[in-house]
């Protein structure tokens, strides 16, 4: 690398004969290796590319620190440099990765410490470019295969954090079992674990229902499958101050 590096140089006798007739030659030098190493241009997919610069809120100068670092982010770096080369303030940060998603729905949570934005699919989903140390969520649908996450980062003064991960929603209804306080013109969903036939989800399997009674309301029913969430809308408002229950059940009818 390019820095300083001490170099030793030793020759010693190994001949059989008691009598030493060569000589022991010990001599230190310090000389300086230009870096040769080609620049880190992509990481695997699966990883990010970290991009470190001494500048605020901008990426426009070359990075003073390049690595390929593994998802989720986690580095709480207080008020300490992330690397060689990198100031201890007025810094930006900057990961790049390919990774691989199942389709559904995904939350991102991150923490920052200052400002902080988010993209997937060069699309932004977190936006939260100021001076702060905070926590934010984001839910995006993803597709099968691989997507793109980036995160863009800045520290101004004292301490620096960047955490970023991601998970998949668990199916699941809403609102939630329970749930009160619910208006009175809401809908009901029900999110699948897997890709659903449109055509098997309808107002005659995908009911909702006054507690103790079996008269379903008047509803429409539609069916999303980028995000495999059916929907179902009751015709007309609901009941105040009353439970509903849904009922989703196999079967075209």
């Amino acid at each position: 690398t390019a820095e300083w590096h001490t170099l030793k140089v030793e020759f010693t006798n190994d001949y059989s004969n008691a009598k030493c007739d060569r000589n022991l030659i010990v001599d230190y030098a310090t000389v300086t290796f230009p870096d040769t190493s080609p620049p880190l241009t992509e990481c695997p997919v699966g990883q990010f590319k970290a991009e470190y610069r001494n500048e605020v809120k901008g990426f426009t100068s070359s990075p003073v620190l390049t690595s390929c670092v593994s998802a989720p982010l986690d580095y709480d770096w207080s008020t300490s440099s992330p690397g060689a080369n990198v100031d201890s303030d007025n810094f930006t940060s900057l990961f790049e990765g390919t990774f691989q998603f199942e389709s559904g729905n995904y939350e991102f949570d991150v923490a920052t410490n200052d400002g902080m934005r988010v993209y997937v699919d060069d699309q932004l989903i977190i936006d939260e470019w100021y001076d702060h140390l905070g926590s934010h969520t984001a839910t995006t649908t993803m597709t099968t295969g691989e997507h793109t996450v980036r995160v863009e980062h800045y520290e101004g003064a004292d301490d620096a954090k960047v955490a970023v991960s991601w998970a998949k929603q668990a199916p699941g209804v809403a609102p939630q079992d329970g749930a009160t306080g619910v208006a009175v013109d809401a809908n009901a969903e029900a999110t699948f674990s897997e890709a659903m036939d449109a055509s098997t989800i309808n107002a005659n399997n995908f009911t909702l229902a006054e507690q103790g009674t079996t008269t379903p309301v008047g509803a429409s029913v539609s069916y999303d499958a980028a995000t495999k969430i059916a929907t179902l809308n009751p015709s007309a408002d609901l009941e105040a101050n009353t439970t509903y229950t849904a009922t989703v059940k196999g079967g075209t009818s």
